[in-house]
């Protein structure tokens, strides 16, 4: 066997270049050693190595590493370096390490090199430039990128750390090349390409380049790129170039930059934009998506939508090879005829099981059904796919959609390809409402939301893109109901239960159905901490969680001793449980960046006290109510019948972007509510 394995080493070596100090003989007693591969017999192998040449029998030898020689595995300190850019940088790393102090890295060079070619081929190469600052910077020694194998593939073209007085490179043997998903047998398509460099220490510098290949770019197979001229941490050069074909229809969509330099380069054009010198930017509270208003480009070779439509149904319908198994199934589980939507969905969330899987990484149409019957776990967006094949064979007309980008996306449609999609859905008309569906065991079918977002829908023959209004914030919404009861001796009693408005209901508590009865008391015991780190769980009641098909009750009891504290013996005081507002994310004077105020909100709380028998209102807090425009509280408090009453409302409109201007009056807005939840009430005693 061992002479065997020698004759398939020398006939690789007819078609391989020997490396330069890259090979590595691996012997049988556990030993690595380094060089460049001399000579292979079949009684030794010879390796030129720093100590000279060494000779091992072919008995002493388990294995050899033919390394890949890459520019700089021969440089041994930085006198040795012949790289201009390279040189560069670390010229200009000593002035910028002294300028940037509380840098974790510095970019001292980077650059994207986006190429598409007329046979929708493409390549981007990329190279980094860091310098280490300090330890929150070594991560910047490590790198992965992802490809697809069966249509791409992504090679390290150099990898190293320039230390003072050495320089350490990548080997073959520290590049690992696994799957994304290798816990999932049925999904191996996606791999990682990933290198840690040995060497990087505090004032090294770091300098990688990758390539990536694309060997053909389809309606499933999309190309985009987004090139980021921002960093929470120092740039001094950043550089995206991309060279198309001029018969390749590319689109860009640009932020904040100067236009490209556009030049002609046979029959290519090549954008270039650079920066320099890019201060890096403050990482502040309630930000806003940072490509809105950061200097970026995005360049995409977008799709016809509607021929995307209509290949992805082409791919649907390959893959409803086995409705008969479907049918039989049903007929097997509801043999009293057709059965409702809602009971299809309950059968295929409770019966089939998501690996998690997205569409960004294996194929992002579904599998047959054929084998998606076989296998107990499947890819997350396959799951509307299996219930799209259960409806349609219990005779409804349901649709599966793609979901886009949501509507605050300043991509425009136009730029658009599959890449943009990550999701799909089941569209079905049910009775007077139109709902989409994705299985989930822990969500009722009658609770699933989609809004705010584009989608495609898929057909035969294609359809247009389509864009979902937001809904309102009182569309669906849960009011908490906190009945309680204070006893003189300054302990509160407390009855928690939920009321459910529009297509909600308590469904988080679904979760509970899997765990064993102590986790689910130790959750409900949780939940009275979250009140008060007093208070004590007395019983709890929760119901309709373990089947889709019920709606959730949950209600429970906690009692806070010590919860109103006494002042004298004639005062007892205690502010509003659960009414607790946080100023900490507008704790900064002022901002140099927008924020966000996301989504249309709506919400209520409900609390009532009964006061202890022989007190009197001594002070109440006023009620208030104030707006910021976009957001707005309001709460009322009321005593009637030894009674006290709190009500609490509060709106917000969606506003995904707000200028730093207006910070001051979101500021104040956020502070009154914190001021006011700081308010005690008093009761004294009656004489």
């Amino acid at each position: 066997m061992k002479k065997y394995i020698i004759i398939a080493i020398i006939a690789l070596l007819a078609f391989t270049a020997i490396g330069k100090d890259r090979d590595i003989v691996y012997l049988i007693g556990g030993a690595e050693v380094v060089g460049a591969l001399i000579e292979i017999t079949d009684s030794h192998v010879i390796l030129e190595t720093g100590d000279g040449k060494q000779t091992f029998p072919v008995d002493t030898v388990r294995s050899i590493d033919l390394g890949t020689w890459r520019p700089g595995d021969d440089w041994e300190n930085r006198l040795d370096i012949d790289d201009s850019i390279l040189e560069k940088a670390l010229e200009d790393a000593d002035m910028a390490s002294r300028e940037y102090t509380a840098a974790g890295y510095i970019t001292l060079f980077e650059k994207g090199v986006l190429t598409v070619n007329a046979d929708n081929s493409a390549d981007y190469v990329l190279r980094h430039i860091y310098y280490i600052a300090n330890e929150r910077g070594k991560d910047k020694a490590n790198y992965s990128m992802g490809y697809f194998a069966d249509n791409q593939s992504v090679s390290v073209n150099f990898a190293r750390s320039v230390g003072l007085a050495s320089i350490s490179t990548v080997a073959d043997n520290a590049i690992e090349d696994g799957s994304v998903n290798a816990w999932v047998a049925e999904y191996q398509r996606k791999r990682r390409k990933k290198f840690a460099l040995t060497g990087a220490s505090l004032g090294s510098v770091v300098d990688y380049q990758l390539t990536k290949h694309y060997d053909n770019i389809d309606v499933f197979t999309g190309l985009n790129y987004n090139w980021n001229f921002y960093d929470k941490e120092p740039i001094l050069e950043s550089v995206f170039e991309v060279r198309s074909h001029k018969s390749v229809p590319l689109k860009f969509h640009e932020v904040e930059v100067d236009k490209p330099i556009k030049t002609i380069d046979g029959d290519y054009v090549v954008r270039t934009w650079r920066m320099e010198n890019i201060e890096p930017y403050i990482q502040e509270t309630m930000l806003p998506n940072l490509s809105w208003f950061m200097p970026n480009v995005v360049v995409s070779l977008p799709q016809n939508l509607q021929e995307l439509s209509a290949a992805y149904y082409d791919k649907v319908e390959i893959a409803m090879d086995a409705l008969d198994l479907v049918e039989k199934r049903l007929a097997e589980n509801f043999p009293a005829g057709k059965p409702s939507i809602e009971d299809v969905y309950n059968y295929v969330s409770e019966n089939f099981t998501s690996n998690w899987v997205g569409m960004g990484e294996y194929y992002p149409y579904p599998k047959p059904l054929s084998e998606l019957l076989e296998l107990s776990r499947i890819a997350r967006y396959e799951l509307p796919f299996i219930l799209y094949a259960f409806l349609t064979s219990a005779g409804y007309n349901p649709e599966l959609i793609l979901v886009g980008p949501g509507e605050d996306s300043k991509i425009p449609p136009d730029m658009l390809n599959i890449n943009y999609f990550n999701a799909v859905r089941v569209r079905i008309k049910d009775g007077t409402e139109i709902r989409y569906l994705s299985p989930n065991e822990y969500l009722r079918y009658d609770h699933q939301n989609l809004d705010a977002c584009y989608i495609l829908p898929v057909r035969k023959g294609g359809a247009k893109i389509e864009k979902l209004p937001r809904l309102p914030g009182n569309d669906h919404y849960t009011v908490p109901v906190y009945e309680c009861k204070l006893l003189p001796n300054g302990t509160l009693e407390m009855h928690f239960t939920e009321q459910y408005f529009g297509e909600t209901g308590g469904d988080g508590y679904r979760y509970y159905k899997n765990r064993k009865p102590r986790e689910v008391d130790n959750s409900f015991d949780s939940r009275a901490k979250d009140i008060d780190q007093l208070a004590n769980i007395e019983s709890y009641e929760l119901t309709g969680y373990k089947d889709l098909s019920d709606k959730v009750q949950v209600s429970y009891s906690v009692e806070i001793p010590g919860y109103a504290v006494g002042a004298g013996e004639e005062i007892l005081a205690f502010k509003l449980p659960t009414v607790g507002f946080s100023a900490s994310q507008v704790g900064a004077a002022e901002r140099t960046l927008p924020f966000s105020s996301s989504g249309n909100n709506y919400s209520e709380k409900i609390i009532t006290i009964e006061l202890p028998e022989g007190y009197e209102i001594e002070y109440l807090p006023e009620n208030v109510s104030f707006s910021v425009g976009y957001r707005s509280f309001n709460a009322e408090i009321e005593v009637e019948d030894g009674v006290l009453t709190y009500e609490e409302t509060a709106t917000g409109k969606h506003t995904p972007m707000i200028s730093q201007k207006k910070y001051s009056a979101y500021k104040s807005f956020v502070e009154k509510k914190a001021k006011f939840s700081d308010n005690w009430i008093l009761l004294r005693k009656s004489s």
